[in-house]
C-alpha cells in the first residue's frame, strides 16, 4: 500500500476529533489517490465507474474532472470530499486518510475551513 509522508502540522486541531491535518512547503502533495475503485451492484449486475485511479493534487495546482454523464465526476468528488466511499483504493488529503476515518471524523474533516488553510 501507498503512504503519503507526513509533514509538520500547520495547526493543532483539539485531540478529541482525531484529525492531525499535515502540510507543509517541502511537502507538496495536498491530495493523493490511489488505486480508487468505485463498484454499483444494479439489477444487472456490477457497474464499476472506474478502477485502478491514481493521482496526486500538488500545493497550486488546479485541473478540471471531465467526462461524459454517469462517468463518475460527482461520485470522485463525494469520495474526495469525505461524503462516499470507494469499494478500493485510498485516499489522502493533507496526509489524513479519509478510509480510516469514523463518520463523525468525516463530518469535521468536511468542515475543513475552521482548521485547515492550504495556500
Amino acid at each position: 500500500m501507498d503512504t503519503v509522508p507526513a509533514a509538520e502540522p500547520l495547526h493543532d486541531r483539539p485531540a478529541s476529533s482525531g484529525l492531525r491535518p499535515l502540510t507543509a512547503p517541502d511537502h507538496p502533495i495536498l491530495i493523493s489517490v490511489r488505486n480508487l475503485r468505485k463498484d454499483y451492484h444494479t439489477g444487472r449486475g456490477r457497474l464499476t465507474l472506474f478502477d485502478g485511479l491514481s493521482f496526486d493534487i500538488l500545493r497550486g495546482e488546479m485541473l478540471a474532472i471531465v467526462g461524459q454523464s454517469g462517468a463518475g465526476k460527482s461520485t470522485l468528488l463525494h469520495i474526495l470530499g469525505a461524503l462516499d466511499t470507494p469499494s478500493a483504493g485510498d485516499v489522502y488529503c493533507a496526509s489524513i486518510q479519509l478510509r480510516s476515518l469514523t463518520p463523525g471524523q468525516a463530518a469535521t474533516f468536511r468542515d475543513c475551513e475552521k482548521w485547515l488553510q492550504i495556500g
